[in-house]
């Protein structure tokens, strides 16, 4: 009978530690506010008015900026629905 009790302890435990599993997996990197992206030269075939929100997009992806590019790139997506780089990202 200790045997159950002890492994539904180490199967709480073991629970009580995913969390901390789960985000050392995908490492988040968020810069401050006040840090400068490089810039970027990227041509692309999307309308003119979204080039530089794409170009913003490729500069927050090589930052490591991977959530906030993703929404830009989304946000392009919208506003030039046939600029295929926009979607680079979605597999």
């Amino acid at each position: 009978m200790k045997a159950p009790k002890l492994a539904l302890l180490a199967f709480i435990s073991t629970l009580s530690l995913a969390p901390d599993l789960l985000s050392a997996q995908k490492p988040q990197h968020h810069h401050d506010a006040d840090e400068k992206l490089g810039t970027v030269s990227f041509s692309t075939s999307c309308v003119p008015e979204v080039q530089s929100q794409f170009e913003r997009g490729v500069a927050l992806l090589h930052s490591f900026e991977y959530e906030v590019a993703d929404a830009q790139f989304e946000e392009v997506a919208k506003r030039d629905s046939r600029c295929a780089m926009a979607y680079w990202d979605k597999q």
